[in-house]
């Protein structure tokens, strides 16, 4: 594994076509300040155009915390009166066009929270926590919360949550299918490494419209999503992956990208 990246507030890791971004402020628990944040709106929107990049994997520095959202304490600092909710990459940019797993080591709440909601796949450790407690500060869930969370989870729980900052253990995380797996903390990692290096394998153009279809087509009509799942089908069976993908069925063999 090569590190590429050891800015401040966050490390990038590359395994193959794989890239590992760790949040790294252990000490504020990973929370995002406005130089962190951009550093991640950066990352995602390198890692977009980036053929190289086909997964990436999200998770937390230590053992407390994968994100406990915007660091209020620098309000003090006035850095509250620049921040921009758009910025961050993930939760806000246009719809990042790969797998995103996030391993979540710890808690996440508010914008850490809204990372793992923006997410494809997630795996947590038993002592995870979820929460969006924005409004106990006289603030919103304005990084997606308000958005993806009523649309994930059942909607009494997603009301509970954004009104009375409602937190959400990782066993009832799991129960209510916010999250794909709860392992013991030593095999968090090699989990999460091991769906990111199955999906590299596969087609990324397959995995982008995949991806893409599911994500556009909530909220629309069942008649205008089939169509534009029509579309991107067309899309991706004209194209040579599709031609090596069935060509590997038929003769049976391991089709890899």
């Amino acid at each position: 594994m090569n590190e590429t990246d050891g800015a401040e507030g966050m490390v990038v890791e590359a395994r193959g076509y794989v890239r590992l971004l760790r949040l790294a402020r252990p000490e504020k628990l990973n929370a995002l300040d406005r130089a962190t944040s951009i550093r991640c709106r950066d990352f995602f929107r390198s890692a977009a155009e980036d053929p190289d990049v086909r997964v990436v994997i999200m998770t937390g520095s230590g053992d407390r915390a994968f994100c406990a959202g915007f660091d209020l304490s620098t309000v003090e600092s006035g850095a509250f009166d620049q921040w921009d909710v758009s910025v961050g990459g993930l939760a806000k940019d246009v719809l990042f066009p790969k797998p995103v797993i996030c391993a979540i080591n710890g808690l996440a709440y508010g914008g850490g929270f809204e990372l793992v909601l923006a997410s494809d796949l997630r795996v947590a450790v038993p002592s995870a926590s979820f929460a969006l407690p924005e409004v106990r500060h006289g603030l919103i869930a304005g990084g997606g919360g308000t958005v993806r969370l009523p649309d994930q989870i059942p909607w009494a729980v997603a009301s509970e949550m954004l009104l009375r900052s409602r937190v959400l253990h990782a066993d009832e995380a799991m129960a209510f299918g916010l999250v794909n797996a709860v392992v013991a903390p030593p095999e968090l990692m090699d989990t999460a490494w091991a769906w990111a290096e199955e999906l590299a394998e596969r087609s990324p153009q397959a995995l982008r419209y995949t991806k893409e279809s599911m994500w556009r087509s909530r909220g629309m009509d069942v008649i205008n999503a089939l169509e534009l799942e029509e579309r991107y089908s067309a899309l991706v069976q004209h194209s040579d992956e599709a031609k090596r993908g069935v060509e590997a069925f038929v003769k049976r063999r391991r089709y890899r990208a």
